[in-house]
């Protein structure tokens, strides 16, 4: 059986997703919020969490809300993942929506729990 990766390790995949995203290198990350190039790699790669100062200095450089990061490892996380989906879902053609809802709602009905 596979283990499921660490909260840390889901945070800063994560937050390598967005910085990538945005356009930033680790060393421009690093310039930008003072923080030494060593410990924001060990960061992204989740074996240490900086401190809070950093950690918000982070978001704040990405533009990045802080649901959007915690959206896995919190239980309420599912909230913002579905906020995620249904702006995701905005451009598709309304045949294709349907589908998806569709889906989703057969799912639901039968109490389907899906792995993430």
């Amino acid at each position: 059986m596979e283990q499921e990766p660490s909260v840390a390790r889901r945070i800063g995949a994560r937050i390598r997703l967005v910085r990538k995203k945005r356009g930033y290198t680790q060393q421009e990350v690093c310039r930008r919020i003072h923080m030494s190039p060593n410990n924001y790699s060990k960061f992204e790669r989740g074996l240490i969490f900086p401190r809070i100062d950093h950690f918000v200095a982070i978001l704040n450089l990405l533009e990045c809300p802080a649901d959007e990061v915690f959206c896995d490892v919190l239980y309420y996380g599912y909230q913002v993942r579905a906020t995620q989906l249904s702006r995701r879902m905005e451009g598709l053609p309304a045949v294709e929506k349907e589908r998806i809802l569709t889906v989703v709602d057969a799912l639901v009905s039968r109490g389907t729990r899906l792995s993430p």
